[in-house]
């Protein structure tokens, strides 16, 4: 949930998730980064995988 308690949508969080994983392309880090890995890119990456899964591939005749 947000700070102010209100929950985001589906397009918020996937803004979020793709400014995360850009972030962290080619090596970057962000400050949830430890030596161990990075929970948020890893959050980030998990709801890219499955909004992928959710949205249907385009048809040849679109």
């Amino acid at each position: 949930m947000s700070r102010n308690d209100t929950g985001c949508g589906l397009a918020q969080r996937l803004e979020s998730a793709r400014m995360t994983a850009r972030q962290h392309a080619d090596g970057g880090t962000c400050f949830h980064c430890t030596p161990d890995g990075c929970e948020q890119n890893a959050w980030a990456q998990q709801e890219l995988i499955q909004h992928a899964r959710r949205t249907p591939a385009p048809s040849e005749n679109d």
